[in-house]
């Protein structure tokens, strides 16, 4: 198993596969041009947020645990599958009027 020797060289990977560009740099300049500084201003705390996440599970072996793991990628997989097809066929409505009589 990797020891902490090697955290230097992994964060430099980190960090150096962030900077580069990629989909999440052309996300950021779609919706800052698209809708404006606050949108990039906020797609990047987003993205950072998430990458931050992801790279500690990582650095604590949780990745490895989850890849190895084929039922609960299963059982995850099908959790989000359900949330997704139950936000698809029961919408919630864009508005709610309540009219007074």
């Amino acid at each position: 198993m990797l020891g902490t020797q090697n955290l230097s060289v992994f964060l430099l990977a980190a960090i150096s596969l962030n900077l580069l560009p990629g989909a999440n740099t052309l996300y950021i300049i779609t919706r800052s041009i698209g809708q404006g500084r606050k949108a990039g201003i906020v797609s990047v705390l987003g993205i950072s947020t998430g990458v931050l996440l992801h790279t500690t599970a990582a650095a604590f072996g949780l990745s490895a645990i989850l890849a190895t793991s084929a039922m609960f990628n299963t059982e995850l997989t099908t959790a989000f599958r359900s949330l997704r097809l139950s936000n698809h066929s029961f919408p919630l409505p864009k508005k709610l009027e309540v009219k007074a009589k």
